[in-house]
């Protein structure tokens, strides 16, 4: 048995090689993957919290979105409002004027929003290798390794393999999700193991992580979404915080997923050190 408590039950000369048949492999629950998580957290709750906050500041947790602008121009003359097929002129302008004086009652909202959209562009860009970083971490910690804040902006070296990674991932998501809402949530599921196996194998590309992941996830997604599913009874709690418990739920949760990835993939073996005598 490993430090993160967990059997190796897939080939130690091939960590990717697909599980085998049911009958062969232990079968892990929800608890389990949390009782991992609550046990390598214990006596590091306030670093895994400084560190989640921080990834999620930086887009290493959710996906980034992008705002383009938010600076608009409310001049719109009535032959304007004439190209805008079904348009109230009246209630238009009305709604108009209603944002002008909401900008010059609270120029803080404006700022805010402006911020907001600098701080998502920031995450869109950032995010991928903030997302490496954030799971090299937590594996780490897992394997009962040293994890460090530092950790978090160690794969800025993999800058495009993760910016790619953040894109690609958006877009195969996106396309699924156009067809309906399920086949959207299947193929996140199919692909959310992606920034483990490119924080876990530094020299793996994206496009092997993509298939890889997908192997590993084969009749594995529905257990993944039952252990996001074991906190939801945690998430309604946070409503009542106004968020606040979210500081601890979050790092638990990301643990929890992090054990998950582990169970279905073992840590690579360390190459033995050689000394040199000359």
């Amino acid at each position: 048995m490993d430090n993160n408590g967990f059997n190796e039950y897939t080939p130690q000369n091939d960590p990717f090689t697909p599980a085998p048949p049911q009958t062969e492999r232990p079968y892990y629950r929800a608890r389990d993957f949390r009782a991992a998580a609550r046990k390598a957290l214990q006596g590091f709750w306030i670093m895994a919290i400084v560190v989640t906050f921080v990834a999620g500041l930086l887009g290493g947790i959710t996906q980034g979105g992008f705002s383009p602008s938010t600076n608009v121009n409310y001049e719109i003359d009535s032959t304007e409002l004439d190209s805008i097929p079904g348009a109230d002129e009246s209630a238009l302008v009305d709604y108009i004027h209603w944002m002008e004086s909401v900008n010059d009652r609270y120029p803080a909202l404006k700022a805010f929003i402006a911020f907001a959209s600098v701080l998502s562009a920031i995450q869109l860009i950032i995010g991928g290798p903030i997302t490496l970083g954030f799971n090299r971490f937590k594996l780490r910690r897992l394997d009962g390794e040293e994890a460090k804040f530092g950790d978090l902006f160690s794969c800025f070296d993999r800058f495009l393999d993760g910016l790619w990674m953040r894109i690609r991932t958006i877009l195969q998501v996106f396309l699924w999700a156009l067809l309906l809402i399920i086949p959207g949530i299947v193929a996140a599921y199919r692909y959310a193991l992606i920034p483990y196996l490119m924080a876990d194998h530094p020299d793996m590309s994206v496009g092997e992580a993509f298939e890889k992941s997908k192997a590993l996830m084969n009749g594995r997604k529905w257990d993944l979404f039952c252990l996001d599913l074991s906190f939801i009874g945690w998430w309604i709690l946070c409503g009542f915080t106004f968020g606040i418990l979210s500081l601890w739920i979050t790092p638990y949760s990301q643990m929890a997923r992090t054990s998950f990835y582990r169970s279905l993939c073992p840590a690579p073996a360390a190459e033995p050190e050689t000394d040199y005598e000359w």
